[in-house]
């Protein structure tokens, strides 16, 4: 008889997890769902959250989850649209201060997870820990955990930028250097959404060690590949799903609406925006045509996308490279094209060529988001729509990506 191998301890360290509503929960969730349970036994370390079921999700995803409180700590006010003006004020004021004065938003919080991270040792060894980079609270426990346990495999799932994190100021690049540098000297793999976000790592990082592993974010869904029904008689669905804020934003493609209007006449167009759309400036010419749902969760989010007729992506071009909203993999994988405002030659405008998923214009060129605007009615009318490449689109599930991990830790 063959005698049953020993499974791997793995801890998930993060702050973001189900039923918590971020783009890194469904990155965290899928690592737990798809690593295989046969060969490891998960733990995950996270944050409190009111809705949580705990046992429903220990069942669901088979893993022990241990939640631990950061009522207590210090931390940035999250800045809800219901608050008032003056309350709305003065948390931008607080946090404006705390991002100067300290670069860790949760202080206090990263010593509850070594302790606990520390219980869960002495009960059963850990042999990988995986640290979900941000908040930093969260790589510090995975720092000084490997400092004192060398022995074992660090991952450092950093999923962006760090102190090349083009929104911080400067003195808060400076402080995240130090904790960079730390974690490109311990940590045994590095991992990022991007290559060009992994080779911004890979350029610092002075120990030869340190391997580097893009594990892009995913959809988690089966594909959905039936064709789009085209219904002359009503206005053409074009749907944004995501969080709107700074840069990204409809201005231009407001803009635009406003120029092709009146250059071919009455829209035929209705956009509809799912999530934090924040202080949405809609231009009263279009207000009859812009239709703002508030925040779904992610399954409902897939629902939604499937009753649109197209996608609306959008990123403003940037010197730094890499960085896209998780949502295009969901756009991917359903069978509606991309209306892609974003660098072309940046990841999203890369993907969308690679899989032939839709049309694309700088954010930034509204003379060519009117073309583009174009080419989809006369395309759609003509029924020509961009035939999408599903066999490269199947290669962003979020099964497959972490399959990826999972033969590197095999490797080791």
């Amino acid at each position: 008889m063959t005698p049953t191998k020993k499974k791997k301890h793995i801890v998930l360290v993060t702050s973001f997890f189900p039923p918590m509503r971020h783009t890194a929960v469904q990155r965290n969730a899928a690592l737990v769902k798809y690593l295989d349970k046969s060969k490891f036994d998960i733990s995950v370390v996270t944050s409190t959250h009111h809705e949580r079921n705990t046992a429903e999700i220990q069942q669901n995803l088979d893993c022990r989850v241990i939640e631990v409180s950061n009522a207590f700590c210090l931390g940035y006010f999250d800045m809800k649209k219901s608050s008032s003006r003056v309350t709305h004020l003065m948390k931008a004021i607080f946090n404006k201060l705390l991002s100067k004065l300290a670069v860790d938003e949760q202080l206090g919080f990263g010593r509850k997870l070594k302790i606990e991270i520390d219980k869960l040792h002495r009960q059963k060894p850990i042999e990988i820990l995986i640290t979900s980079y941000a908040p930093l609270a969260v790589l510090k426990s995975g720092i000084a955990f490997k400092k004192q346990h060398p022995e074992i495999t660090w991952i450092a799932d950093m999923r962006d930028e760090m102190s090349d994190n083009p929104n911080l100021d400067s003195i808060s690049k400076r402080r995240l250097l130090s904790w960079e540098n730390q974690t490109l000297a311990h940590a045994d793999l590095l991992s990022t959404v991007s290559t060009p976000i992994l080779n911004g790592y890979r350029t610092k990082c002075k120990n030869p060690k340190t391997k580097f592993l893009e594990i892009k974010n995913g959809f988690d869904f089966e594909l959905d590949a039936s064709p789009c029904e085209v219904k002359s008689s009503s206005k053409i669905k074009i749907g944004y799903f995501g969080t709107l804020y700074g840069e990204i934003n409809p201005n231009n493609f407001f803009k635009a609406l406003d120029h092709y209007s009146k250059m071919y006449g009455d829209l035929p167009f209705e956009i509809h925006f799912y999530g934090r759309s924040g202080s949405l400036k809609v231009p009263v010419s279009l207000t009859n045509l812009v239709y703002q749902h508030g925040v779904v969760t992610y399954k409902e989010s897939i629902q939604k996308m499937k009753e649109m007729d197209s996608f609306l992506l959008i990123h403003p071009t940037t010197p730094q490279k890499g960085n896209t909203t998780s949502k295009i993999f969901d756009y991917l994988a359903i069978n509606r094209p991309i209306l892609g405002l974003v660098d072309p030659n940046d990841v999203a405008g890369e993907m969308i060529k690679l899989t032939g998923s839709g049309y694309i214009s700088a954010n930034e060129d509204i003379d060519g988001i009117v073309r583009t605007l174009r080419s989809f009615y006369l395309d759609r009318d003509a029924n020509r729509l961009p035939q999408k490449k599903w066999e490269i689109i199947k290669t962003y599930h979020r099964e497959v990506q972490t399959n990826l991990l999972q033969k590197w830790i095999e490797q080791q």
